[in-house]
């Protein structure tokens, strides 16, 4: 489904020079994250390397809700927001001038 995604966005404006955050949920998906963030690059997507994180979920078996509660997620998840937030606010990600 997710490929799916891509193949529709590739096909349209919508993330063309947009502001995008990659939320990776498993330490063990590098090669994907990294894969992931080269389609969305050559989609002219730009990448917010900054607020873009990795928070294992691997084997913690939890809901929307544990995740959202558990401390160390909760602050995680908090700082790449504001991030993300303030380089929508500012229009500046890593390699843009």
């Amino acid at each position: 489904m997710f490929k799916k995604a891509l193949g529709w966005l590739v096909s349209g404006s919508e993330v063309f020079s947009k502001l995008i955050v990659l939320l990776n949920t498993s330490s063990r998906a590098k090669y994907a994250q990294a894969s992931l963030t080269e389609i969305v690059t050559i989609m002219t997507g730009r990448i917010v390397s900054e607020a873009s994180i990795t928070i294992s979920l691997l084997g913690r078996n939890l809901d929307a809700y544990g995740i959202v509660t558990d401390p160390e997620f909760l602050a995680a998840l908090q700082a790449a927001i504001a991030t993300f937030v303030n380089a929508i606010q500012q229009g500046q990600t890593e390699g843009t001038d």
